[in-house]
């Protein structure tokens, strides 16, 4: 099983580094933080020109704080009662957003992409919307194929969470020998052993 190693003691002034499982459960946890992070921010930078739109960012705000807090707690499998007041009264919203950062970065393998590229508002809104539907349906798959095991596989749920994502991947698109692109001097080796066989019958 793969596993990840996840240091906020700077960021949220944790005492240890904690180890994440590359699991197709903590896959999901952090598709659904990344879809409402996208939400969040495209709302975010639509223009608040009416109180009624200002009352409605403000809760926004609350609403992400609270999802970014669960989803820390959740992942790390902390004690709420313990660390909910923590982050409240002593983390900003900084600290909330660098670490999900962190976390997302670490399961998905991949690094914070850097672009001196300068985009409108509207351009920015419309990628973060994308990406919103494209994670929306990486979660719809997720629970479909989670179905689709449990109703002609008989594996439950929870022993599908479990398994590894990135190794469960490489096993559900393993093609056999004959689907496997090759080389142009191994596939006249095959067609030159099939001419040959067939010459003997």
């Amino acid at each position: 099983m793969g596993r990840v190693v996840i240091d906020l003691r700077e960021v949220l002034g944790f005492d240890d580094i904690f180890f994440l499982e590359e699991t197709n459960i903590n896959m999901r946890k952090v598709w659904v933080i990344e879809r409402e992070s996208s939400m969040f921010y495209a709302n975010q930078i639509s223009k608040k020109n009416t109180p009624a739109k200002k009352k409605k960012s403000i809760q926004q705000h609350k609403d992400f704080i609270n999802s970014a807090i669960e989803f820390i707690i959740d992942i790390f499998e902390l004690n709420p009662i313990e660390y909910k007041d923590y982050f409240y009264n002593q983390r900003s919203f900084f600290d909330l957003t660098k670490s999900i950062s962190i976390i997302t970065g670490a399961i998905l393998r991949i690094e914070p992409v850097k672009s001196g590229k300068e985009f409108t508002e509207e351009e920015y809104r419309r990628q973060m919307k994308e990406r919103y539907y494209f994670l929306d349906e990486s979660i719809k798959d997720f629970d479909f194929n989670e179905q689709k095991i449990l109703t002609e596989l008989h594996i439950a749920p929870s022993q599908f969470e479990q398994e590894d994502y990135y190794r469960m991947n490489e096993v559900l698109s393993a093609q056999s020998s004959e689907e496997r692109p090759v080389t142009g001097a191994i596939w006249a080796k095959r067609n030159n052993s099939e001419k040959q066989t067939n010459k003997k019958v």
